[in-house]
């Protein structure tokens, strides 16, 4: 394993932001409908292999935090929020642009087209065949109703941010690409001490190779901090 370079260094901030809903019973049921239709869509995970279709790419990663997301950091409670377990929302985009990091938690806006990275495996993700941005990497820590009345109770969301800043040189007719690992280490206070991007080159392509056939070729393609980005 080689270390590639040391990427930009910050805090993994954290905040609640409150929704209010008039009805107890149905407060937590309507936070998650919300969340659902506002949040779109979010980029297809080839995790089993298949086909790359014409104009599209996958690309190949994984990302790490030391130490790991405890069972006990996470309080994810209501339907749907259990897929947010130990998984970073990594928010992309076609043309580089400023995430809002002040917010307790990404914004609607930010959230179409995201990837859903699980934590420590491998993810391919299937984007357009042109250059993307990694902009910002957010981890849900808390989904929790809090009774504020009768019948009222309040959404409280909080998440974690861990800066990326990085390119994804997609070249035309790349059919995948490799960005490496990325390892984020934080300290008790979720600040984050180093970022480091790992070559795992030589394991992951027999990985891909056994998912996607020897026919696909996967180049290496590692993420580009955006101060260096062409």
């Amino acid at each position: 394993m080689g270390k590639i370079h040391q990427m930009e260094t910050g805090t993994a901030q954290k905040g609640g932001q409150k929704m209010k809903k008039p009805s107890l019973i149905l407060s937590a049921f309507l936070a998650i409908i919300m969340f659902g239709s506002c949040a779109g869509v979010s980029r297809q995970l080839l995790q089993d292999g298949g086909q790359i279709g014409d104009g599209d790419t996958v690309v190949v990663g994984k990302i790490v935090v030391s130490p790991p997301i405890a069972e006990d950091e996470q309080q994810l409670d209501g339907i749907g929020w259990g897929g947010f377990k130990n998984t970073m929302i990594i928010i992309n985009d076609t043309n580089y642009r400023e995430v809002d990091t002040s917010d307790p938690s990404p914004q609607m806006s930010d959230l179409n087209n995201r990837i859903e990275a699980p934590l420590g495996e491998t993810f391919y993700a299937l984007v357009p065949n042109q250059p993307l941005y990694f902009l910002q990497g957010a981890i849900y820590m808390k989904a929790k109703s809090i009774l504020t009345g009768p019948r009222s109770a309040d959404m409280v969301i909080d998440a974690a941010y861990y800066p990326f800043n990085a390119k994804v040189d997609i070249q035309p007719g790349d059919k995948a690409v490799y960005i490496g690992t990325v390892h984020f280490y934080r300290d008790e206070f979720q600040h984050i001490t180093r970022i480091v991007l790992e070559d795992n080159y030589n394991r992951e392509v027999l990985l891909f190779r056994q998912k996607f056939g020897t026919g696909v070729k996967l180049r290496k393609a590692f993420l580009i901090p955006v101060k260096t980005a062409k």
